[in-house]
């Protein structure tokens, strides 16, 4: 397991930016402007956790 230390950076008055190193988006295979999806701990993540996973889009209902 590989870790990395990065600081917290505010960005305008509602946002934070959190610096991800470029060897884990290549790891990934993130593209710029890509949409991630980021899950606050839920049932399988505990406490102070993120997993930060790829957005799917949602496929619509077709109705017959």
């Amino acid at each position: 397991m590989e870790k990395f230390v990065r600081k917290l950076q505010k960005m305008g008055s509602h946002s934070y930016v959190i610096n991800i190193p470029k060897e884990v988006i290549q790891k990934f295979g993130w593209q710029e402007r890509q949409k991630l999806e980021i899950i606050l701990g839920g049932q399988k993540v505990k406490g102070r956790e993120l997993l930060i996973k790829d957005w799917k889009k949602k496929k619509k209902k077709i109705k017959i």
